[in-house]
């Protein structure tokens, strides 16, 4: 009877040492940090992975995700300065961080709740962004001059801000932020075709510019075009004359070889090249019969003797090849 006692009280003593056990020993997960609570109130936190840890029996485990977490805005109408509004949504990265301040912050701040904590940096960022937002025009947002835009700035801005409103010392909520972004920006219905209509003004006049820049260099490649032209045509008219002063010039010089080797035939041979240039064509002449012109048309002149022509051609082209 004594030992079937013995047998149930040690079967009761090892399941209580084992509900014990089950109850004080735990591990981290390596995608977690673990706040230990008593009574409501956190003792410690375990920010590595690992274990066995120990703990009371009668203490909590609460368990927050230290992965990194993607959210993404409502959609909100954000007013520019120059009173244009637009339509936008972000989307953040963000994560608890890593020390045992931050993750008590993040616990007792928002009790260690996911939609918690993204319900308050949806008000944050919103915030945020209606201050950043009204100190900007619609230039610094959509402009065809790239050096107008500055939402890169902005975006950079609004991080700045959140991230000095999730890590105050006091009032803030031990979270990170990795990374802002804007999924959507767009404008309301009523202002799309005012926007257009803006766009293609600045559209309008940068060809403008660039078709009057057209010109302009058009102009100096005609100009240039047109003065090297002149040049080249002045010069070959130089060149031309010079030719025609030398080709005279020779011919003259030739011309007075023969007269002098015999004036009448030089006389003879000029008269027929006149000849040749008048009647070429049909014309009338008055002239004189004993004009000196048709002295070689008048018959008392036929009996000039035909030798005299020959020899003298043979005289002359062998003046021509001298010179």
């Amino acid at each position: 009877m004594k030992s079937k006692k013995s047998l149930i009280i040690t079967v009761v003593g090892c399941l209580l040492l084992a509900i014990l056990a089950a109850t004080s020993f735990f591990t981290v997960d390596q995608t977690q940090y673990v706040i230990i609570t008593r009574f409501g109130r956190p003792v410690r936190a375990l920010l590595e992975p690992g274990g066995p840890h120990l703990k009371a029996p009668f203490d909590k485990i609460n368990i927050i995700d230290r992965r990194i977490f993607s959210q993404k805005t409502k959609l909100q109408q954000l007013v520019t300065g120059d009173k244009i509004p637009f339509i936008a949504q972000a989307y953040i990265l963000w994560r608890v961080r890593d020390t045992d301040a931050d993750v008590h912050k993040f616990f007792l701040a928002l009790r260690g709740n996911r939609d918690f904590a993204e319900y308050r940096l949806n008000q944050l960022l919103s915030s945020i962004a209606r201050a950043v937002f009204s100190e900007k025009t619609q230039d610094n947002l959509i402009s065809l001059d790239k050096d107008k835009v500055q939402m890169e700035s902005m975006l950079a801005e609004i991080k700045k801000q959140l991230n000095a409103k999730t890590q105050d010392p006091i009032n803030g909520y031990g979270i990170e932020i990795l990374d802002i972004g804007l999924s959507r920006l767009g404008l309301p219905d009523a202002n799309t075709k005012k926007v257009y209509q803006t766009m293609k003004s600045e559209r309008e006049m940068l060809s403008a510019k660039y078709r009057a820049e057209g010109r302009a260099e058009a102009t100096k490649i005609r100009a240039s075009a047109n003065t090297y032209r002149s040049k080249q045509v002045e010069e070959a008219k130089r060149r031309a004359k010079e030719i025609v002063g030398a080709a005279e010039a020779k011919a003259v010089a030739i011309y007075g070889t023969a007269y002098r080797r015999d004036p009448d035939f030089y006389q003879y041979t000029r008269t027929l090249e006149a000849y040749e240039k008048i009647f070429r064509t049909k014309t009338n002449l008055v002239l004189r019969s004993d004009s000196a012109l048709l002295k070689y048309l008048n018959p008392k002149f036929i009996d000039v003797t035909p030798s005299t022509p020959s020899s003298l051609n043979g005289e002359m082209n062998k003046t021509i090849q001298e010179k």
